[in-house]
């Protein structure tokens, strides 16, 4: 399994850094690939779900990225948003489809003719 970040459209991000740890943090960005498929692509800190466990005390840091089915998005999202308003000073959520949408502002065209100066 290859993931292409560059060639695959960023939707959506959740951002999560412990207050009491600084090696406990998780970046997960969902991606939509040129084939429709959607994967998140995660960077999971020491002491996060995505840590692997190298001996019987210690972890290790690790990044990767997994196929997610579009109908467990919502579920994804939606635990996401959960932990954000029960933990707000310690995560970030963008819609990166909701801010490109946002950004584009329309403005129509006027022939020189109709401007007023």
């Amino acid at each position: 399994m290859r993931f292409n970040l560059e060639a695959s459209e960023l939707l959506y991000e959740v951002r999560f850094q412990s207050l009491n740890s600084k090696e406990n943090y998780t970046y997960e960005q969902l991606y939509k690939n040129m084939n429709g498929e959607y994967f998140i692509h995660f960077i999971g800190g020491k002491y996060s779900e995505y840590a692997v466990k190298i001996s019987y005390l210690d972890y290790k840091e690790r990044e990767g990225s997994y196929y997610i089915h579009k109908y467990d998005i919502n579920l994804w999202k939606n635990t996401s948003i959960k932990m954000q308003v029960k933990h707000p000073e310690e995560y970030i959520i963008i819609d990166w489809k909701k801010e490109k949408n946002e950004s584009i502002i329309f403005e129509p065209y006027i022939p020189l003719e109709e401007l007023p100066f």
